[in-house]
């Protein structure tokens, strides 16, 4: 059985677990973070963003490429011009891709 979650961003703490949304409906804590290194990165950029589509024609994303977006990721993460309590998520790669 699998059982799955959302939230949304603002119902995160700053410490990166979500306690009021999920905690009142489930009875848990879920302690979340960011990718914590880039190969954890791209390893969930790989798994779910939609990069193999059939068609005409096929596009090859370069493994550089990828490690451009997800670098430019793990910067906005810790920059002082993104609010920390909403921005960085790894949708941010997976929309990009």
């Amino acid at each position: 059985m699998c059982l799955v979650f959302t939230a949304n961003p603002e119902d995160y703490t700053r410490r990166g677990s979500i306690i009021t949304p999920l905690k009142d409906r489930i009875e848990s804590q879920i302690l979340t973070h960011y990718p914590r290194t880039l190969e954890d990165g791209l390893t969930i950029l790989d798994d779910n963003a939609w990069i193999d589509r059939s068609g005409a024609c096929s596009v090859n994303v370069p493994l550089f490429m990828k490690q451009v977006v997800e670098t430019v990721a793990i910067c906005a993460r810790s920059s002082d011009f993104v609010e920390q309590a909403s921005g960085g998520s790894a949708r941010i790669t997976i929309s990009v891709m």
